[in-house]
């Protein structure tokens, strides 16, 4: 009995040892680190109920939500949410945490439902095609409208059973609502509703024609469409339009975003022009506009953004224009720009603009080369570490890599810090070879190579190779001219095996 009693004593404690180490992992407390940003970003929304509640999408599928006005962020259950790059979030009219997404499940497009302001989603209707865009009118009861590419218009009461209305032909629209109005444009069409979407009025865009309307609003009496090129605005329900401006009147490229509330107009430009791209704002009802968002000065503009580090590091251009925009529909003071890199935003109407995707962690003037840490918008493919002490590197996309020097607490930008401009896109692997105390990168023009994304092989081109370091990547020389071809390094390792004085280093070259 003795022995049974000893073994059952044993066995028992080894039950609960292992039912320890199984749980330990669920205990585990994890937070985010990294420098912030530096990724696409897209459809930021801003709730008219809360303008501390914001959401903002990545090209890399994360979903992300703010309760601080972009003080800090936190990204969303991947199984409830993925990005929504081409559909903005939708608030219910009355009630402050129903709102609307579209996402993927089973690897089906859904339109989503939130009932406590975006924490847990819910799939509410199988989309039966792409959502170019989506409303919710303005006033109870509820009615929201979805525009389906290459299908039409759907309308649902209560967010869950959608039907087609058949009187708008099929075709992708751009959607706008006011109390219970609704106007919805085509390339060459206005469909006009006075009464929620029962009948439609339309109308012929003959000025319009060839310029597809990249936006549309109704706002205070005044109806607007901008085109690339210019915008329109109607006050007699567009029995006639008037050109306001046009895109070249202020030589920052072609318009795009288009917004509207009380009497402020909204419209972002694109690059190309003379001076950089920018946000132009009127407070007259769109009768005239002035450039309010200057990210450097430059020609005749005066910055009047509180940069972070990508825009300090690399420059002003890196981002781009806006790629997403949008403003608080119940305090048009506040708006939300997105582009390549970085989430910005004003809360002043465009007097000054503040970088919501990293927060200055250092002494003096921000500049190039000061520490950063993470508001929570990491959106980048992350594809090793390093740590050694108090020294940690990451590998990043598209932002090439960032080191800290505190244990993960703040973080600068490893840009200029003897990596080759034409490599800097992405960093993807870091090896040590301890023996000879330096550290090994694989640097690459080209990125998510790893990942299979399409883009990589229509071209097959590219450009990297494996640089050293000796002092844990605070700088870095670059090996070249010794018969490593000059393609993307995705993979070193070092041979132990080898002697210490002599070490043999593998490289995985990705090439056609």
């Amino acid at each position: 009995m003795k022995f049974l009693s000893t073994v059952l004593t044993i066995l028992l404690l080894f039950i609960i040892t292992s039912f320890e180490l199984i749980a330990a992992p669920d205990s585990v407390a994890w937070s985010v680190v990294g420098i912030g940003g530096g990724g696409g970003q897209f459809t930021p929304a801003v709730s008219p109920h809360n303008p501390n509640l914001m959401f903002v999408s990545c090209d890399m599928s994360g979903f992300y939500r703010s309760t601080d006005r972009g003080t800090t962020w936190s990204m969303s259950d991947f199984r409830q949410i993925y990005s929504s790059t081409g559909l903005a979030t939708v608030f219910s009219p009355t009630d402050p945490d129903k709102i609307w997404d579209d996402g993927r499940r089973d690897g089906r497009r859904y339109l989503l439902s939130s009932d406590d302001a975006g924490l847990t989603w819910n799939p509410e209707w199988i989309l039966p095609g792409t959502a170019a865009d989506m409303v919710c009118l303005r006033d109870e009861p509820l009615l929201l409208l979805v525009s389906i590419a290459d299908d039409g218009i759907y309308k649902s009461d209560n967010g869950t059973d959608f039907t087609k209305i058949e009187s708008i032909e099929s075709g992708s629209y751009k959607l706008c609502e006011n109390a219970d109005d609704i106007l919805i444009a085509s390339s060459d069409h206005l469909y006009y509703s006075s009464n929620r979407a029962v009948n439609f009025t339309e109308f012929t865009l003959g000025q319009f024609v060839g310029n597809t309307p990249l936006g549309i609003e109704m706002n205070s009496g005044f109806w607007f469409v901008n085109t690339a090129e210019a915008l329109y605005r109607s006050d007699d329900e567009a029995e006639t339009w008037t050109e306001v401006i046009k895109s070249s009147d202020f030589d920052r490229g072609n318009f795009k975003f288009l917004r509207a509330e009380q009497n402020i107009v909204w419209l972002t430009t694109g690059g190309g022009g003379k001076y950089q791209s920018t946000a132009l704002k009127s407070e007259d009802f769109g009768l005239t506009f002035e450039p309010v968002f200057f990210c450097n000065s430059s020609w005749e503009d005066t910055q009047n953004l509180n940069a972070a580090w990508l825009t300090l590091d690399f420059n002003c251009g890196w981002g781009g224009s806006a790629i997403g925009f949008d403003i608080c529909r119940s305090d048009p003071n506040i708006a939300v720009w997105t582009d390549y890199g970085r989430t910005l935003a004003t809360f002043d109407r465009g007097e000054t603009w503040e970088a919501l995707y990293s927060k200055y962690s250092d002494e003096g003037e921000r500049s190039a080369g000061k520490k950063w840490t993470s508001r929570g918008l990491e959106v980048t493919t992350s594809w090793d570490m390093y740590l050694d002490g108090d020294i940690t590197q990451i590998a990043y996309t598209d932002i090439g890599g960032a080191m800290s020097e505190d244990q993960g607490k703040t973080w600068k930008s490893t840009r200029g810090n003897g990596i080759p401009g034409e490599w800097l896109n992405t960093t993807y692997n870091f090896e040590y070879d301890s023996e000879n105390s330096t550290l090994w990168g694989g640097f690459s023009s080209v990125h998510e190579i790893i990942g299979g994304w399409g883009f990589n092989y229509w071209n097959r081109q590219g450009s990297g190779g494996v640089a050293r370091s000796s002092d844990k990547g605070d700088t870095w020389e670059a090996l070249s001219e010794n018969g490593l071809v000059n393609k993307p390094v995705t993979s070193i390792t070092v041979d132990y095996n080898s002697p210490a004085n002599n070490s043999t280093l593998f490289a995985a070259v990705w090439s056609d």
